[in-house]
């Protein structure tokens, strides 16, 4: 399709609506929210049908603990394309929302954002809306982390200087926490084989989407079977590999693919054992140690998948059972925004953001993961709002989409 055509005749990511009251006391502490969600579907249904109260309850309370919900919501049909999900299409509105309210609260008690913010935040042990126990909450260190690299007080100031001197630039910084339910990391099958010159092959069931999901199982294979990295590839995936796995989603996928690996090279390894222990040298290379289990008929070949029960003792969530998701993901992010109040050009000035990766899987991928998820909130929260004609007096013609184009509509790139 002609790029306008294609966004004329497609959605969007869903638009949210919500509408709510808010108790709180004179520091800002927060007792209830009741309120009504809207979230905008279109014409017809996709994946997104799922994404309603059933899943928004996993977001919309963020990092506070809020004693008190009441929430209803709608599934909202229109006349206008269907819209879908896109990256962190349930947390990304569910914590804007409740960043709204926090900012709205704040403002009505006269107390500064962050200190509200910081009033209501988790604590280790504390129950989420969701239901899960938060035994391994790190809010409050990714807090404390982002507030002692960002200069946050200093910066407050001097962005207070900035706006008493111009009349139509203003600063802001904003200091905020985030918090990401996993799904669960199962049902990724993954396939090793080690072929007869040394070489490993892995055919898994994730997609390579830019996340490095392939350099992740490289990596762990090497690594568990004790060999150099150039000597293992991943082969295109593919549905005969595993038709029935699941979609690749969730933040989950890579970790839980890198799970199966590690089980198939864990029985790869049991095989060779024997083979290994009786060869003139222990420390045989490994294309030596590979043509001996040839010669004597060892498959070499493993698939397996991991389904939430294998656990290594010490890492989490090591037997626990603490809610809907193996763990919770936790970061923080200080920003400081200028905004030209005559035009609403926005520029980023600084952002400085912290995430509790937890044992990454690779340091290098995964910061550029964060900044990535970092430009694409941007895009969602600035740039790619659809406008609709509806009297028809800009278009001439009632209902037409009128961010069709790169100059009305603009995803995110680049900081």
């Amino acid at each position: 399709l002609d790029l306008r055509d294609n966004l004329r005749s497609l959605g969007s990511r869903r638009p949210h609506r919500f509408d709510y009251e808010v108790g709180c006391d004179e520091s800002g502490k927060i007792n209830a929210v009741k309120g009504t969600l809207y979230f905008l579907q279109g014409a017809y249904l996709d994946r997104a049908d799922t994404g309603g109260l059933n899943a928004i309850y996993l977001s919309i309370d963020g990092c506070y603990n809020i004693a008190n919900w009441g929430l209803s919501g709608y599934e909202c049909f229109t006349n206008t394309p269907g819209n879908t999900f896109c990256r962190g299409p349930i947390f990304l509105p569910g914590t804007f929302i409740i960043e709204q309210i926090i900012d709205a609260v704040a403002a009505a008690v006269s107390v500064a954002p962050e200190d509200v913010r910081f009033t209501n935040l988790y604590k280790p042990g504390d129950t989420a809306l969701c239901g899960q126990k938060l035994v391994d909450s790190n809010i409050n260190k990714c807090w404390d982390l982002v507030l002692s690299k960002c200069d946050f007080n200093t910066r407050v100031a001097e962005a207070a200087a900035f706006n008493e001197k111009n009349a139509f630039l203003k600063r802001g910084v904003a200091l905020v926490p985030g918090k990401y339910i996993m799904n669960g990391c199962q049902n990724y099958p993954a396939f090793v084989e080690i072929l007869e010159d040394g070489a490993v092959l892995i055919q898994h069931s994730g997609c390579e989407i830019g996340q490095g999901i392939h350099t992740k199982a490289i990596q762990t294979a090497a690594l568990e079977l004790g060999v150099d990295p150039l000597l293992v590839q991943c082969s295109a995936t593919s549905s005969r590999m595993s038709p029935s796995a699941c979609v690749t989603e969730g933040s989950t996928t890579s970790e839980a693919i890198c799970a199966s690996t590690i089980l198939c090279c864990q029985e790869l390894a049991r095989r060779i054992k024997p083979v290994r222990d009786k060869m003139p040298k222990p420390d045989a290379p490994w294309r030596e140690v590979v043509a001996a289990c040839y010669a004597q008929g060892v498959d070499l070949h493993a698939w397996e998948v991991y389904n939430g029960t294998q656990k290594e003792p010490g890492v989490l969530p090591d037997g626990q059972n603490n809610g809907p998701a193996p763990y919770v993901g936790y970061g923080a992010a200080a920003v400081e925004c200028q905004v030209d109040v005559l035009t609403g050009e926005t520029q980023i000035l600084r952002c400085d953001l912290v995430q509790d990766t937890g044992l990454s899987l690779n340091p290098a991928i995964d910061v550029g993961q964060i900044q990535g998820a970092f430009v694409m909130g941007l895009g969602y929260l600035l740039t790619e709002e659809f406008v609709w004609d509806f009297s028809g007096d800009i278009s001439g013609g009632r209902g037409n989409q009128l961010a069709n184009g790169t100059w009305e509509y603009k995803p995110m790139s680049s900081l």
